[in-house]
C-alpha cells in the first residue's frame, strides 16, 4: 500500500509540472470559444460528457480536442489513486460522528489510521458570501456557483488546473484524523472549499465517517462515488434506522409544483427549442405529458367530491387513474433521462437567471424565489422513482389543504416496508454492523432490515446494563404532591396548575436524591416554559 501511495505522490508532482502550461492553452481556448458557450450552461448534458461542450460548433470541439486531449488523457491517468478496505460509519447526528474522532485520538491507532470526515454544505461551505446570498438553499446555489462558466466561479474550489492544490489539502486530510470542524479550520487556511476536498480522501481513506442520508440514499451514494463492494458498514444509532429508511425515502409532491415545472417547462423549450438535439424534444414532451396527466388527476380528485379532504391510494390506484394519458410513457427512461441529462438543474437555472434579467431591467413581478426550494423537477425526479416501487412496498396519501386562498392537492408517498431500500447495502457490504443502546426486539430488524438474509450470517451481541438490577426502579406517577393530574398532553402544557405540580415532584425527589437529577422533557417548548 505504502509504494503505491509513493506511486501517487510521483505522479501529483508531474501533474505540478504541467499546470504552467496547460493554464495558458485554456485562456487561448476561452477566448476562442467564449461566444458558441453563450448559455451552452443551460443545455441539457449527454451520455458522452457535459452539456456545455457538447453545445459548442464542431469546429471548435475539433480544435478543443486537438489543444487538450493528450493533456485530458495524461490528467486522468495522474489523478488514478489506490482504493483500500474501508470502514464506514454512520451515525445521526454531526456531533455523534465528531465523538469518534475524540475516541480515535485516545488510541494508539490516531495518527496511523487513514481518515475522512463527510459532511453537507451546510457544515463545510467556508464562502460566507455564497452563506448570506443562499437563503435556505445552500446546496443549489452552490451547484449554481460551481457550474457558473460565464462567471468566477467560487474561489474556493481550484480549476482543473490548479488540482494540484486539491491535492494538497486531501494529503493534509490523511495526514491525521480530522472532524468537521477540523476540516472547516483547515480549508480556511489553505482556501480550499472542505466540502469538496474532503471527496478527494474518500479513496485512500480506511475510516470514512457520513450522515445517514449520505450512505442510505442511492443517489448520494452516487454522486460521492461511494462503492460499498467488500467494504464494512458501521451504523451507530441504530435504533432509529428502520424510522430513517422510511423517512427518506418518502416523497411529497404538490399541485403548486407540478404548475411550477410545466411553467419553466414551457419557457425553456421556447428558448432552446433550435438547440436541442431531437432525442432532447422527445424526452421533454412525454416529460410533459407525463406532469400534465398528474396535475389532471390531482385537479380531478380534488373535484370529484368536495366534502373528501384526503384519500390513500396504491402505486397501482394512481397508474390506473393516471390511465391512458401516459400510456407508452416509460417512467423509467424519463427519470434516467432526468438524471443523465442534469435537466432539472438546467431548466430552473435558465428560468433563474430569466428572472433576474427581469429584475436588472425593472420589472418587479419577477423575483428570486427559487432560493428558499431545490428546483421543483427534483421532486418530479424523486416522484418518478418512487411510482416504480412495488405496489406492497408503499402507499400515496393524496390531501388538499387552502394556501394563500388557493387549494393545493399534495401527494405524498410515504414507504412501508425498508427492506428494498436497504437491501443494496447488506448485498454490497463485506459486513453490516448495526450498533444502538435500545435495539430490542431485534426481531424487527431481521424480518424488516434483512429479510433475505441467511440465518447463520446474522449475529448479535449484547452487553449487560451499567446499572445493577438492585440499583434499578422504574415508577409511574400519575399525580403530584397536592393530588393533581400530571397529564403532560400537548393540550394541557399551558396549564399552570399542572406545572406547579411537576415542579413540586421534582423538588421532592431532589431531597431523596443524593447526587443530581437527569430529566426528560417532550419537547424544548415545554422545557422553555418551564423555566419561565
Amino acid at each position: 500500500m505504502k509504494e503505491r501511495l509513493e506511486e501517487a505522490r510521483r505522479k501529483e508532482e508531474r501533474l505540478r509540472k504541467i499546470e504552467a502550461v496547460r493554464a495558458n492553452r485554456k485562456r487561448k481556448l476561452e477566448e476562442m470559444i467564449s461566444e458558441d458557450m453563450d448559455e451552452a450552461e443551460f443545455l441539457p448534458d449527454d451520455n458522452s460528457g457535459g452539456g456545455g461542450e457538447d453545445a459548442m460548433l464542431p469546429q471548435t470541439k475539433v480544435l478543443l480536442d486537438k489543444l487538450m486531449g493528450k493533456q485530458r488523457q495524461r490528467i486522468d491517468v495522474e489523478l488514478e489513486e489506490p482504493d483500500c478496505t474501508k470502514i464506514y460509519y454512520t451515525s445521526r447526528t454531526h456531533s455523534q460522528l465528531s465523538q469518534l474522532v475524540s475516541e480515535l485520538r485516545k488510541t494508539p491507532l490516531y495518527e496511523k489510521t487513514r481518515f475522512v470526515a463527510l459532511g453537507s454544505r451546510r457544515n463545510l461551505c467556508i464562502n460566507h458570501e455564497l452563506r448570506n446570498k443562499a437563503g435556505g438553499d445552500l446546496d443549489e446555489a452552490c451547484r449554481d456557483l460551481v457550474n457558473n462558466k460565464q462567471g468566477k466561479g467560487c474561489p474556493f474550489l481550484p480549476s482543473h488546473d490548479e488540482m494540484s492544490k486539491m491535492l494538497d489539502f486531501r494529503d493534509h486530510v490523511l495526514a491525521a484524523p480530522k472532524d468537521i470542524e477540523d476540516l472547516v479550520t483547515l480549508g480556511e487556511e489553505l482556501k480550499i472549499c472542505p466540502y469538496y476536498g474532503s471527496r478527494q480522501a474518500i479513496k485512500q481513506s480506511e475510516v470514512v465517517t457520513l450522515p445517514y442520508n449520505l450512505l442510505l440514499q442511492k443517489s448520494a451514494r452516487e454522486a460521492l462515488d461511494i462503492n460499498l463492494h467488500d467494504q464494512v458498514v458501521v451504523i451507530d444509532e441504530a435504533h432509529n434506522l428502520i424510522d430513517t429508511v422510511l423517512s427518506i425515502h418518502s416523497v411529497t409532491l404538490s399541485t403548486t409544483t407540478l404548475e411550477t415545472c410545466l411553467g419553466q417547462l414551457a419557457i425553456y423549450v421556447t428558448k432552446f427549442r433550435k438547440r436541442l438535439a431531437s432525442k432532447h424534444l422527445i424526452h421533454l414532451k412525454r416529460l410533459v405529458a407525463f406532469l400534465s396527466a398528474l396535475e389532471n388527476f390531482c385537479l380531478d380528485w380534488q373535484s370529484a367530491d368536495a366534502t373528501k379532504n384526503e384519500e390513500m391510494l396504491s402505486i397501482a390506484g394512481v397508474a390506473e387513474s393516471l390511465g391512458q394519458k401516459v400510456d407508452g410513457i416509460n417512467l423509467l427512461e424519463i427519470e434516467q433521462y432526468l438524471k443523465e441529462s442534469k435537466i432539472a438543474r438546467k431548466i430552473s437555472g435558465y428560468n433563474d437567471k430569466l428572472a433576474e434579467d427581469q429584475v436588472k431591467n425593472g420589472d418587479t413581478k419577477f423575483t428570486k424565489s427559487r432560493r428558499t426550494t431545490n428546483p421543483p423537477l427534483h421532486a418530479v425526479q424523486a416522484f418518478l422513482l418512487v411510482l416504480m416501487n412495488s405496489d406492497e412496498d408503499g402507499r400515496v396519501h393524496l390531501s388538499k389543504s387552502v394556501i394563500d386562498g388557493k387549494v393545493v392537492v399534495t401527494l405524498c408517498y410515504q414507504l412501508l416496508n425498508p427492506s428494498p431500500s436497504f437491501q443494496e447495502v447488506v448485498d454490497e457490504a463485506r459486513a453490516v454492523v448495526l450498533a444502538g443502546g435500545t435495539m430490542e426486539p431485534i426481531s424487527d430488524f431481521r424480518t424488516q432490515l434483512f429479510p433475505r438474509l441467511l440465518e447463520n450470517r446474522f449475529a448479535t451481541f449484547s452487553c449487560g446494563h451499567v446499572v445493577a438490577k438492585e440499583n434499578l426502579t422504574a415508577l409511574a406517577v400519575s399525580r403530584g404532591p397536592k393530588g393533581g393530574d400530571l397529564s403532560f398532553k400537548y393540550s394541557s402544557r399551558g396549564d399552570k396548575g399542572m406545572a406547579s405540580e411537576l415542579g413540586q415532584a421534582l423538588l421532592n425527589f431532589l431531597s431523596l436524591v443524593p447526587d443530581g437529577m437527569v430529566v426528560f422533557m417532550p419537547s424544548y417548548a415545554f422545557l422553555n416554559q418551564l423555566k419561565e
